[in-house]
């Protein structure tokens, strides 16, 4: 898992993701709910992306947490500045040759160790 995540104190309420789409390109956003956000971008709820409805949602590739929406909107807007090998670059290094995505299992343990504020 990414040092990004691991390390991470839990005081975060928010999170920069990548998704990859079945075409193989790469979406970035935020979110303060990743399931949710996932489900609005897979059309199971309301509010998913206009991209994602041209180019399908495979995986989540990268998710990180940020302690602010200031500091994670700096992080996704230097995701889609990004070239499209750097973020493959990114998530080889971030994730190692052998797991190349996030699976769910571990977003939920991600989701239960880092409550958003309030919670």
């Amino acid at each position: 898992m990414p040092a990004s995540v691991t390390n991470n104190k839990c005081k975060n309420s928010w999170w920069v993701y990548l998704i990859q789409t079945t075409a193989g390109s790469f979406y970035a956003g935020i979110t303060t709910n990743p399931y949710r956000r996932w489900r609005q971008h897979c059309g199971d709820l309301r509010g998913g992306a206009k991209y994602l409805k041209a180019f399908l949602p495979q995986r989540f590739v990268y998710l990180a947490p940020y302690p602010d929406h200031a500091g994670a909107a700096s992080r996704e807007v230097q995701l889609k500045q990004m070239a499209h090998l750097e973020k493959e670059k990114m998530i080889q290094q971030a994730w190692g040759p052998t797991q190349k995505y996030l699976r769910f299992w571990q977003l939920d343990k991600l989701m239960r160790d880092c409550p958003r504020p309030g919670n």
